[in-house]
């Protein structure tokens, strides 16, 4: 019986529309005027979209000065944790980021999330829709010794994005 089922969705889907279907990654949309890429794990995940309604933390990110919108991952999402170059959307203006994914081991975290520091945001996003664009990865998640240190980084971190944000408007 549901080789029969799958012999009429598969009728009743076009080749294109397959093929897209196929290479969807499982909890990711595909981006403006595009279609999602699969992601083959080790390759890096440029133009890979999480998506979906902000959540609330535990603020960490607000305290250490880097205030970050939280975004659950899907179970099955391809790229790899770390900190990444990113591109938001909300409610319809798109603005320059930066993002970690993974549990932050630093923190005792233990679910896999993506954390996203927006430049140039200033108000609440809490319950609102956002996508995040991965752009670029700038370094593997990993544990710090203190909080101290992970702000640091943190910091270099943002600097690192700047920079190659202001590289490109030259």
């Amino acid at each position: 019986m549901a080789e029969r089922s799958e012999e009429r969705v598969r009728a009743a889907v076009s080749a294109p529309e397959r093929r897209e279907a196929e290479r969807t990654v499982p909890g990711q949309s595909a981006p403006e005027g595009g279609s999602p890429e699969q992601h083959v794990p080790g390759r890096d995940a440029a133009g890979m979209i999480v998506e979906g309604v902000v959540e609330h933390g535990r603020r960490l990110g607000r305290e250490l000065g880097f205030p970050t919108a939280n975004l659950p991952v899907p179970e099955h999402f391809g790229a790899s944790d770390g900190v990444y170059r990113t591109r938001a959307t909300v409610g319809g203006r798109t603005f320059d980021a930066m993002s970690n994914l993974g549990s932050n081991p630093s923190v005792g975290g233990v679910e896999r999330r993506l954390e996203t520091h927006i430049f140039g945001f200033g108000g609440e996003l809490y319950g609102l829709r956002l996508r995040v664009e991965l752009l670029g990865k700038i370094r593997d998640e990993r544990r710090f010794a203190s909080v101290g240190e992970l702000r640091a980084q943190i910091a270099r971190d943002r600097e690192t994005v700047l920079a190659q944000i202001a590289g490109e408007r030259e």
